[in-house]
């Protein structure tokens, strides 16, 4: 399934910042902050498209400023998104560190490589498994 774009305008009405999905026909929020815009879109868009808890911070937003009046704010969600995208991956890796991390603990505790402990974890392999290495030790 292809992840589908969010496009969203975005005004400025006296002190609050107003955002508008313009590709999901009655979404709309606002918020005093960008950073409170970019959640509460968020939000919206989940709420109006009927996603799972927590898929929020994967939803890929278009966010169109007018950076006429504001400047800076071009650079801000340049920046904002390149953030978004780290997490994320950083989020995508943590599983994979943990893996690693577990199988190398257990090479050290038992005095062999991680590559003859790797093996360990795929059933079926027929390299030696950690049961037989506790007969050993024991």
């Amino acid at each position: 399934m292809v992840a589908m774009k969010y496009n969203v305008d975005v005004s400025r009405e006296s002190e609050d910042w107003l955002a508008t999905v313009t590709n999901l026909e009655g979404v709309s929020t606002w918020a005093t902050t960008f950073a409170n815009l970019d959640r509460n879109g968020r939000e919206a868009i989940a709420l109006a498209e009927d996603l799972p808890e927590g898929a929020e911070s994967s939803l890929t937003i278009s966010w169109s400023v007018p950076t006429d009046s504001h400047p800076e704010l071009d650079t801000a969600i340049q920046i904002a998104q390149q953030r978004r995208y780290l997490v994320q991956a950083q989020q995508d890796l943590e599983p994979k560190v943990r893996s690693a991390i577990s199988a190398l603990t257990q090479a050290a505790l038992l005095g062999m490589t991680a590559g003859r402990v790797s093996p360990t974890h795929n059933p079926g392999s027929r390299a030696i498994s950690l049961d037989q290495v506790s007969g050993v030790l024991n």
